[in-house]
């Protein structure tokens, strides 16, 4: 039988047991293999209970089959070891056994879990926790949507933002999407979003644009042909300008300026214009088409950034009452066992009891999950000299 080329590597999953390895390779390779390999090699070889082993992966699937797995590689090596007269190897491996249902064997989320159900107290949770599925975060979600959607649409403070950008063609819908990815990365609205003060939102100063318009649209009265191409897109002009001149309140103004008409500027013979230069109509004539469009963008950006400001202040405060409550979601459980291991007043205490608790980690899968799972591991590794500052 022939010799694997990376023979060599899998033997040093297997005996170099004292240092830290990262394994990288194709799917189908054996890495899960490999882990397993590892991980009866610390129980058996080194005399690590099993209930002080984590293994993470990424799936309920994959988390349960690792525990099956698992429990064949155990019992096969309990059999062997009794067979052989090997009582001590056999006790081990009978220990494992013993521990398998209760060793922290799963997904991140329910590693983080465990964290926090080991540290509650700490984590400023209920000691007893509810973890909602996938089905119930979605419906909860929608609840606090629809009652976050009513408050906006009464709350005079962002009154006028809101009709601003429902003029300027945002929608409700669209505003749902923003409430949503805020709730899937809550952790990163203090940074990201909720740095500084809401922007203000800029004048809405039309009757220059107005004017600049209506001379566009007068070079009409300049063309001898009426059967000139160029000419009906002049009068549309003029029509879209009357109107952005007799607009007062700012919602008509964002409302005119969202139907800024498209022209066709490619259009109309220059022998049809002999008082004017017909190119420098197009280029004064798609000017004022582009600054229309860029102050409409501006006023709908503007006025997302002041609504995306008040949602993410309202996406906060259901994650901490979540979090008092003890019914979180499952991003929940990783940012507050992240906020556990960080925490400037419980975070060293925490970190060094998990490190005793946890004397070997080891992450299946690491490519696949979220960011934070590293920095999990790293910190409990570190034990009580991990700096608490921010690895993201």
């Amino acid at each position: 039988m022939s010799t694997l080329v990376d023979q060599p590597g899998r033997n040093a999953i297997k005996r170099q047991l004292d240092r830290t390895l990262f394994v990288e390779a194709g799917a189908g390779t054996g890495k899960t293999r490999s882990l397993i390999d590892r991980v009866v090699a610390l129980v058996l070889s080194e005399a690590v209970p099993l209930r002080e082993v984590a293994a993470v992966t990424f799936t309920e699937k994959a988390a349960a089959e690792l525990s099956d797995r698992l429990r064949a590689a155990f019992t096969s090596e309990r059999t062997r070891a009794y067979a052989g007269g090997d009582a001590a190897r056999a006790a081990l491996a009978d220990a494992a056994l013993d521990d398998l249902d209760g060793a922290a064997i799963g997904t991140l989320h329910s590693f983080a879990q465990r964290l926090l159900s080991e540290h509650p107290i700490e984590a400023g949770i209920p000691p007893l926790l509810e973890v909602r599925d996938e089905v119930s975060s979605q419906v909860g979600f929608q609840a606090r949507w629809t009652a976050l959607r009513a408050d906006l649409l009464e709350d005079p403070q962002v009154r006028e933002p809101l009709l601003l950008g429902l003029a300027a063609g945002m929608t409700l819908e669209q505003l749902r999407a923003v409430a949503y990815a805020f709730h899937t990365e809550w952790d990163r609205l203090p940074t990201h979003v909720l740095a500084g003060d809401p922007p203000a939102l800029p004048d809405i100063d039309v009757p220059p644009l107005a004017t600049r318009a209506r001379a566009v649209a007068a070079y009409a009265d300049h063309c001898v042909d009426d059967a000139d191409k160029l000419l009906p897109e002049l009068h549309v002009l003029r029509e879209w300008a009357d109107r952005l001149a007799h607009a007062v309140d700012p919602g008509d103004r964002v409302s005119v300026l969202a139907d800024t008409p498209r022209l066709r500027w490619t259009y109309g013979r220059k022998p049809n214009y002999p008082h004017c230069d017909l190119d420098q109509v197009r280029q004064e004539g798609k000017a004022v088409v582009a600054d229309a469009k860029q102050l409409c963008g501006t006023v709908l950006d503007s006025a997302v950034r002041c609504l995306a400001h008040r949602i993410a202040r309202a996406t906060l405060d259901g994650a901490r009452e979540r979090q008092r409550a003890g019914t979180l979601e499952f991003h929940d459980l990783l940012v507050l066992a992240r906020e556990l291991l960080r925490s400037p007043r419980h975070g060293r205490e925490v970190r060094a009891a998990l490190q005793q608790r946890y004397r070997r980690l080891l992450l299946d899968e690491f490519q696949d999950t979220d960011p934070i799972q590293i920095e999990l591991a790293c910190r409990i590794a570190a034990g009580a000299d991990a700096e608490a500052a921010d690895w993201r």
